[in-house]
């Protein structure tokens, strides 16, 4: 690359995001997908699956983990939307990454409705109902299984937070729900075990199609300062 392309290169910075008309565009598209998904697919999917059957699992290290049983729903809460706070916070510094997390989450949900559609199952023996006021809508929903929706989001925060500190932090938050969520037994281990690589992947395609983005309008960039 010559020096004027060096020159020209940019990172994905807010001004890059807002006077690039394909940045901007995928942007702001990605962020309707994304919120129409969650304010207005998912609340109507939760009520579908939780008025159809499903089956169980036989899970026998679930069987193995005999602990007290306890509601834990407040602790989770807390937990799970400090750890969305504390990342797009950070997020709102860093445009690319929140890029990013804007079409992995994406990913992630279209992926937890097609398994839970694919794989309609019942809750664990001894399920004590999570309590989720906001992605719940304040129902009681049991039936979202295949895979934890929580530990898949906190895997995600954890993958785009680039601060030690902060990344240290979501990881025990992660610990702690984990705990909490077999604890109440609200989802089998193969839930919370494939959550994480579904995250991975996600995060993996996300950060491919924004490098896509970035060298494109780069490209665009050098050709018209060539002319």
């Amino acid at each position: 690359m010559d020096n004027t392309a060096q020159q020209i290169t940019q990172s994905m910075n807010w001004s890059f995001i807002l006077s690039r008309r394909l940045t901007f565009i995928c942007f702001c598209t990605s962020s309707f997908i994304l919120l129409f998904l969650l304010l207005y697919i998912l609340p109507i999917y939760f009520n579908y699956i939780q008025h159809r059957s499903g089956a169980m699992i036989d899970d026998p290290l679930l069987k193995l983990i005999y602990l007290n049983q306890h509601d834990l729903s407040a602790l989770i809460n807390i937990l799970t939307y400090s750890s969305i706070l504390i990342t797009f916070i950070w997020l709102c510094n860093h445009p690319e990454r929140l890029l990013i997390s804007i079409i992995a989450y994406i990913l992630i949900v279209s992926m937890r409705i097609l398994c839970i559609y694919l794989l309609p199952l019942e809750p664990p023996i001894g399920d004590i109902a999570l309590y989720d006021p906001i992605a719940y809508g304040g129902n009681i929903i049991t039936k979202d299984l295949f895979f934890s929706g929580h530990i898949a989001t906190l895997a995600l925060c954890f993958l785009l937070l680039k601060n030690s500190i902060l990344r240290n932090t979501i990881a025990i938050f992660t610990i702690l729900i984990l705990v909490s969520i077999i604890f109440q037994r609200n989802h089998y281990i193969i839930d919370i075990v494939i959550a994480p690589f579904i995250s991975y992947a996600s995060y993996i395609f996300a950060c491919r199609c924004c490098s896509w983005l970035k060298t494109y309008e780069n490209n665009v960039d050098i050709r018209k300062r060539s002319i």
